[in-house]
């Protein structure tokens, strides 16, 4: 037998061992494994706070704070909130101890109650240090993020190695690790946007009670975790279900979903209604920041993809950006010429990638959809930086990059031994880029 033919006969083999194990082990133990190797220099020293960012960039320590800038170009230096949310942690202990509510509701949407509320009962509980659960949930979610998208894309094209790719490339975005640097406990939370679209995915072909549950709990958990990036569904969650429909997923028009979907909103709501009630009354009170649609009016956020910092750092990654942008054309690629029933599976994810890159650009002018949005949607003057929308054009992306391996894959519903060596490549190639791009620099505080 000559090597090709070996070759051929243990990747089949490979695909059988791993179709017959439990999945879901399998998958979260990879999972782990990924997020072991995208950040093991945090894991190693937890007790620093890491400058994720290429080797043009540089931290400056102040008394009174810390920014990150460009060590060669003049563009304007971004404050670091670690110690602001750090500190949120260590009061939110405080008041444990002292037998008071741990929170006080923050006027900006800046600290979520996920990460301070959780964050006080660990260090209150347990001997680590602030920096050290500080650093614990951003590794938790970046594991959560590639796990949950795996679910959610597989629930979709029922093709694991896509559904594994688009996971790998969804966690390892440099957004993740570029709202990492800037200390934003609110902005890297990106997982349990995946988590909801699965349960919404799921609650299609099963209204049981255990889905509507699942599809509440995730619902609260975004509203405690991103205020931001739950306005931002309450428009992309109707319009993603929109464009399934019209694709052929007609469950959802079924008076059924609609029943489970409306009762799994009321329970989100329920879960939260203590944080709402409070974010209510500082609200109204005038205590919370408005922002004019001129205040995020610029063409930076069209022409300098430095302002969004987490998709590629495009300007000082070339090779990532390089990588990223030939497997979304290969995935295009494969998306047209698939079969149909492939592509409307896929069109969603296409809608994703679009509708949220556009709306991150802003209004960059009166006809910019973010712009006409902004008219008539009054909760977006509650929140500055478009560029937040990224999430879902990352997810949109991710998937349709993943795509690529449709070409490679012969059953979706098992793996395949080539499928899994063609991810296993494409997935070493990004974890090698993220670390060579990013310099992971450790500061003591």
């Amino acid at each position: 037998m000559d090597a090709d033919s070996q070759l051929g006969v243990w990747l089949r083999k490979l695909g059988v061992r791993l179709t017959t194990m439990n999945q879901t082990a399998v998958v979260s133990l990879a999972f782990l494994v990924v997020t072991v190797l995208l950040t093991w220099p945090i894991l190693l020293q937890p007790g620093q706070i890491y400058l994720t960012a290429p080797a043009e960039y540089e931290i400056v320590q102040s008394s009174d704070y810390w920014y990150v800038g460009h060590t060669e170009q003049q563009r304007e230096d971004l404050i670091l909130d670690h110690h602001v949310h750090m500190g949120a942690v260590e009061e939110a202990a405080e008041r444990l101890r002292n037998g008071r509510i741990p929170y006080e509701v923050d006027p900006d949407y800046a600290l979520p109650p996920s990460y301070v509320f959780l964050g006080g009962i660990v260090l209150l509980l347990s001997p680590l240090s602030t920096i050290v659960v500080h650093n614990s949930f951003f590794v938790v979610a970046v594991f959560l993020a590639g796990v949950f998208t795996f679910l959610f894309v597989y629930e979709v094209l029922q093709d694991r190695e896509v559904a594994f790719l688009a996971g790998v490339l969804y966690m390892s975005s440099f957004y993740v690790f570029g709202t990492y640097m800037l200390g934003h406990t609110n902005q890297w939370q990106i997982q349990w946007i995946p988590l909801i679209l699965f349960a919404v995915e799921r609650l299609r072909t099963r209204t049981g009670g255990r889905t509507i549950a699942l599809l509440a709990g995730a619902f609260g958990l975004q509203v405690l975790s991103s205020e931001q990036y739950t306005v931002y569904l309450s428009f992309v969650l109707p319009l993603y279900l929109a464009v399934r429909s019209l694709c052929g997923a007609r469950r959802f028009r079924r008076r059924s979903f609609a029943k489970g979907f409306a009762a799994a909103l009321i329970g989100g709501v329920i879960l939260s209604s203590p944080y709402l009630v409070a974010r209510g009354r500082v609200a109204t009170s005038g205590a919370t920041t408005t922002y004019s649609i001129a205040t995020n009016a610029f063409w930076g956020n069209v022409v300098e993809l430095w302002n969004l910092p987490g998709v590629f750092f495009a300007a000082d990654a070339p090779l990532q950006f390089l990588f990223r942008l030939v497997l979304l054309f290969l995935g295009t690629v494969a998306f047209v010429t698939t079969t149909s029933r492939r592509q409307r599976q896929l069109l969603p994810f296409v809608v994703l990638f679009g509708v949220g890159l556009i709306m991150a650009w802003g209004p960059f002018s009166d006809w910019a959809p973010y712009a006409i949005l902004y008219r008539h949607y009054p909760l977006l003057e509650y929140f500055r930086t478009p560029y937040r929308m990224l999430p879902f054009a990352l997810l949109g992306t991710s998937t349709l990059s993943a795509a690529t391996l449709l070409a490679v894959t012969e059953s979706g519903d098992t793996w395949t031994g080539r499928g899994v060596f063609i991810t296993a490549v494409l997935i070493s190639i990004q974890l090698v880029l993220v670390h060579y791009s990013l310099q992971f620099t450790a500061y003591s505080i």
